[in-house]
């Protein structure tokens, strides 16, 4: 068993400690026994409910911001909601506000049932964020061009590839022509100028909100965008290394 109370004390973040210090006394532990588990909680937790007629409101308050520093600690992302771990909010904005807008976003009905509302629920995606172990300088680079203030580990599969594609651009991007690097004799000829070209040309589709681009992407699968992706860091890790070694 894992008391979230316990594991919060030794692992948390400032914003976690500004948002449950005030209420912290109002549960003494709180044990899950499994990362399984907490998922379902949060699940559980968020829920819709009417906060003027719930007697547990403050525990489940805390107990959500509880499971969000496990949950973040251990690295992981929510797809649809890609920043609400990293950078918390409170229960009720997000079981009222962010999932309220969700659905109105996907179906344009309102008002939003309780039934839609748990349905997007049991359906988010959690995955854990991966460390692409990018240097400082190209971290610098990714912030700069970003159009989120997430963390590339913590965007979504969409958001990554429409990055790197940008972070290309920018390393390559000379007036308005692009800079030829020779990338063969550094790669024993895997990678070429040519490679670079195919991966931008294939990968705007991420960069536009063309229907036929929202299709494309929307068809692609899971597997195909993370290896689109891997290759992509690659690519902008390869691109930054041969443009140093030219200084």
């Amino acid at each position: 068993m894992i008391d979230l109370v316990d594991f919060y004390n030794k692992h948390s973040s400032s914003c976690y400690k500004d948002m449950i210090e005030p209420k912290k006394g109002f549960i003494k532990s709180y044990s899950i026994n499994s990362e399984k588990n907490a998922i379902e909680e949060f699940k559980q937790l968020t829920y819709p409910y009417n906060p003027g007629n719930d007697s547990y409101t403050v525990q489940n308050d805390l107990k959500y911001l509880y499971v969000c520093n496990y949950l973040n600690e251990l690295g992981y992302v929510i797809d649809e909601f890609p920043s609400v771990l990293h950078d918390p909010c409170t229960r009720v904005h997000f079981s009222y506000d962010l999932i309220r807008g969700k659905v109105l976003e996907q179906t344009h009905s309102s008002p939003v049932k309780w039934d839609d509302r748990r349905i997007l629920i049991n359906n988010l995606h959690f995955r854990k964020s991966f460390n692409y172990n990018f240097t400082d300088d190209i971290k610098i680079i990714i912030e700069d061009i970003s159009t989120s203030h997430t963390s590339f580990d913590r965007k979504t599969n969409d958001e990554k590839l429409e990055t790197l594609c940008n972070a290309i651009e920018y390393l390559l991007k000379e007036g308005d022509k692009f800079q030829k690097l020779d990338y063969a004799s550094e790669t024993l000829g895997l990678i070429s100028d040519d490679s670079i070209k195919d991966y931008r040309n294939k990968m705007q589709i991420f960069r536009h909100a063309k229907p036929e681009y929202i299709k494309a992407r929307n068809e692609m699968s899971d597997v195909s965008k993370q290896f689109f992706i891997d290759y992509g860091v690659l690519i902008v890790k390869l691109i930054k290394q041969i443009k140093d070694k030219l200084k």
